[in-house]
């Protein structure tokens, strides 16, 4: 009984990196992650594994206290495997964060954050 429990969590632990590295994931974004950039961006840029499902897609700015920025609408670039939102007024000099969730073709929606500082 004890080899074949062994055996079944074996097998579910051998596999689980596999499905996760089925998953879509985020490879690049402007402004970029713990970038300092010297000017307030037009819009936040992000590119994923493979193209996100902008349906479930959202893409969120907060400044350091964590009160949310006003951004347009989540949209499709030029770039099939990015989203793109219009930052609504200039950001003041200081730290940023970009909270965003999408998922890929198997469905799974994937959640993460970074920073930014606009300014030195």
């Amino acid at each position: 009984m004890r080899s074949v429990l062994l055996a079944a969590m074996v097998s579910m632990t051998a596999s689980a990196p596999m499905s996760a590295a089925r998953h879509n994931r985020l490879v690049k974004s402007e402004p970029g992650v713990d970038a300092t950039i010297a000017k307030s961006p037009a819009d936040i840029r992000l590119w994923f594994k493979e193209p996100p499902e902008l349906a479930v897609s959202s893409i969120k700015l907060a400044d350091a206290a964590a009160k949310p920025i006003a951004t347009g609408e989540v949209k499709a670039t030029d770039d099939k495997s990015s989203m793109a939102v219009a930052v609504s007024a200039p950001l003041l000099p200081g730290k940023y964060t970009v909270t965003w969730k999408t998922a890929g073709t198997d469905g799974h929606v994937i959640r993460g954050s970074f920073g930014f500082t606009v300014g030195s």
